[in-house]
């Protein structure tokens, strides 16, 4: 049993029999307040958590009491619906990728419950829009139509069906670009369900806050997932709850073990560069070839001169940049997005993981960036450079789209180019959804597609400032998912 379990979790085993002790000498990377108070106010407590052989014993029976449910033959379309959900909802559904695919292939195929009226409701209807079109599925958008009153708008009646609304509206953030209806699903939706919120008692109120300012395919699932124990709205079966729970500790051990090690570098000596290059040189050094390492051991070719090729893109990038900089030269729209797509760092870093997914080599994925990778990096851009982390204290010139935006067009105010910011960002979402969506994309694995949209989803964490430019959603992320217990 322990073995099987392993299979599940070989860095958690592992963990559970490693000395993280390390006697050579160290140096702390500098971290922000907000995270370096909660490391002092919860450091790494491993041992509040029970005995982590036991907890893997019993999530693996329990993971194996879960997946027997798929067989359950009596289960009809909606209760299909829910289970899945539910799955997503508690980020488990990563240990049943098969027996989903093969659950939502007989939903399309049969497209239940549309075709035989079995679902009336807009819940079920827009639930089975968004699993399909999340799993790749061609689901055209005409499916909630059915909905419309003789105007072409959705029925007035809909606004009394708070499940109907909540369903309508995260199936209104998978829109791919001048789907009407989703924009309008979108706009009815949200204004409903925030009418809503004046009437409802306080734990109601805070769901529909929480989905309207953090819906579930623009924010990062394990974030969602741990919000989603907390609450009491949880699809009522117990073994899948329970599951839940323990995976979600499980992973919270594993990555406190994880922490310590990345707040801590060991170098020895370098002689050969400034000392202000040393360490830095020398730890960027040893994680590309410690990745290169990985992807040889794991799938059998070694892509270091690729990781090499994408650091010299981002070195030419950054040296562009600083020379426009430094002759406050402010370059057009198009040739600052050019430049600041890559020294966003995205690409970088979305190449190591392509790799480190056991991708094949690809010559051209520096030169022409697919949109799974430059969207997340515009969206990463576009949001840094709306100007929201006032608090960072930077010194020195810095470029800003903003600034070649009115430059370019004299007469618009910064509010104005705000909201031109605001709506490129919604249209390189839009973009992604397309490319992540297709099925032209399976040259991807859905394991990278993932990764590139958690990079974009990421950004809103990052970048979701307050009136005292402090970060509320950063440090709550961190203290539920690294610090405190379910």
């Amino acid at each position: 049993m322990l073995a099987q379990c392993s299979s599940f979790y070989p860095k958690f085993m592992a963990s559970l029999h490693t000395n993280t002790t390390n006697n050579t000498s160290s140096t702390h990377i500098a971290m922000p307040p907000q995270l370096h108070q909660l490391q002092k106010q919860r450091i790494m407590k491993s041992d509040i958590f029970e005995d982590q052989e036991s907890l893997c014993l019993r999530h693996s029976d329990r993971l194996s009491q879960v997946r027997r449910m798929f067989d359950d033959q009596t289960r009809g379309a909606k209760e299909t619906l829910l289970f899945i959900d539910s799955l997503q909802k508690l980020a488990i559904d990563y240990h049943f990728e098969e027996e989903i695919q093969a659950e939502m292939h007989s939903l399309y195929d049969q497209r239940l419950p549309i075709s035989n009226g079995e679902a009336s409701s807009i819940a079920e209807v827009a639930l089975l829009f968004r699993l399909l079109r999340q799993a790749r599925y061609p689901i055209s958008t005409d499916v909630l139509r059915r909905f419309h009153d003789g105007r072409g708008e959705f029925m007035a009646s809909l606004s009394k069906e708070m499940d109907g609304l909540m369903n309508l509206f995260e199936a209104s953030n998978l829109n791919t670009g001048g789907e009407l209806i989703l924009y309008r699903a979108n706009e009815f939706s949200s204004h409903h369900l925030r009418s809503y919120m004046a009437s409802l008692g306080p734990e109601f109120a805070v769901a529909i806050e929480q989905v309207l300012e953090a819906p579930s395919h623009m924010t990062l699932q394990r974030f969602k997932a741990r919000r989603y124990l907390d609450g009491e709205n949880f699809y009522h079966n117990l073994h899948v709850r329970e599951l839940g729970e323990m995976d979600f500790t499980m992973l919270q051990s594993l990555h406190q073990k994880e922490l310590k090690e990345v707040t801590r570098w060991d170098h020895s000596s370098m002689d050969s560069l400034p000392n202000y290059m040393r360490v830095c040189f020398k730890e960027l050094n040893s994680s590309i070839n410690e990745i290169a390492e990985i992807v040889l051991k794991e799938h059998g070719w070694n892509p270091i001169e690729y990781l090499k090729k994408s650091w010299i893109q981002l070195s030419n990038a950054f040296l562009v940049e600083a020379k426009l900089l430094s002759k406050d030269q402010v370059p057009t729209m198009d040739d600052y997005m050019k430049i600041a797509t890559i020294t966003c760092g995205v690409p970088t870093a979305l190449m190591h993981m392509y790799f480190l997914l056991g991708h094949r080599r690809r010559n051209d994925l520096c030169e022409d960036l697919p949109s799974l990778i430059s969207c997340p990096a515009r969206i990463l851009r576009l949001w840094d450079d709306l100007g929201t982390a006032k608090d960072e204290k930077q010194t020195g010139r810095d470029g800003s789209l903003l600034i070649c935006m009115m430059k370019e067009n004299p007469h618009w105010s910064l509010e104005v180019a705000k909201e031109k910011v605001m709506q490129m960002i919604d249209e390189e979402w839009e973009e992604l959804n397309k490319e992540s969506f297709s099925s032209s994309t399976s040259i991807f694995s859905q394991d990278f597609v993932t990764a590139c949209l958690n990079s974009a989803r990421m950004v809103r964490v990052m970048y979701n400032y307050n009136e005292e430019h402090n970060l509320p959603v950063l440090k709550e992320y961190i203290n539920l998912l690294l610090f405190k217990q379910i």
